[in-house]
């Protein structure tokens, strides 16, 4: 089972930051859209919220 998988199953934090994060960081300081990784990005997040 993936990890992030494990982690929404427990209720713990993903590493989300770390991959999507920072893939829309560099995406920005370059001006490149990057839509798909900024909808899952923004889906993990609201999950998370909820815990």
């Amino acid at each position: 089972m993936p990890s992030m998988r494990q982690d929404r199953l427990a209720k713990r934090l993903t590493e989300v930051d770390f991959f999507a994060g920072t893939v829309i960081q560099k995406a920005e300081k370059h001006a490149l859209p990057v839509p798909v990784n900024r909808k899952l990005y923004d889906e993990i997040k609201s999950f998370e919220a909820r815990y």
